[in-house]
């Protein structure tokens, strides 16, 4: 109850840490605080630390088109989670010191087509403030792939999509094979019923 009357009595004052890679699980997460006070006295404060890896999990499991990806990165291009927590963190050579991998370091095929639609994009993460889509062709593998990046309002983050125009593309194509498929089979059909009819 004396925990309770912590609580209840805590400030609205409660501040959110940028995320950071933790020391100990290496893993990224933050941390949350609030003072307590106690009959107007400040008593202290409660701060609870939480790991981010459940949302890259979360994130593996939603599909952006068919093949396509989604992913969470802060306005400086940090990533905060993706569905492989691999890409999200990294330890620096020689010092072993873990931090947040940027978009422009991710070495998943999705990820750096994000990071060149950005860079070709020309969008600016730190002014964005509603979702903007680019259509980037991969010089390399000649595929067109749509990349949008939109904001949050928790923590400046920004959720970004990688879809393969082909996810798109595809129910379309299969629709067209099916109606010209139709087409020539009941084209046949009348050819057929014209010369037993002739």
């Amino acid at each position: 109850s004396d925990f309770r009357n912590y609580i209840t009595g805590a400030t609205d004052d409660h501040r959110i840490a940028d995320v950071y890679v933790f020391d100990t699980s290496k893993k990224p997460g933050l941390n949350t605080a609030i003072s307590l006070e106690r009959k107007g006295t400040f008593d202290g404060v409660l701060s609870i630390a939480i790991e981010l890896e459940r949302i890259s999990k979360y994130l593996k499991n939603i599909s952006a088109g068919k093949t396509g990806v989604a992913f969470i990165m802060n306005d400086s291009t940090e990533l905060i989670a993706f569905r492989d927590p691999a890409e999200v963190t990294f330890t620096v050579v020689g010092k072993d010191i873990p931090r947040l991998r940027r978009l422009g370091e991710a070495k998943n095929p999705q990820l750096v087509i994000a990071s060149q639609a950005l860079e070709t994009g020309g969008i600016a993460m730190d002014s964005l403030k509603q979702m903007r889509q680019i259509t980037y062709r991969d010089p390399v593998t000649g595929g067109t792939f749509f990349v949008s990046f939109s904001p949050i309002r928790h923590q400046n983050w920004i959720v970004g999509t990688v879809i393969p125009e082909d996810d798109y593309l595809a129910a379309i194509n299969r629709n067209l094979q099916v109606t010209v498929i139709t087409v020539l089979v009941l084209i046949l059909l009348a050819a057929i019923v014209s010369v037993r009819l002739s």
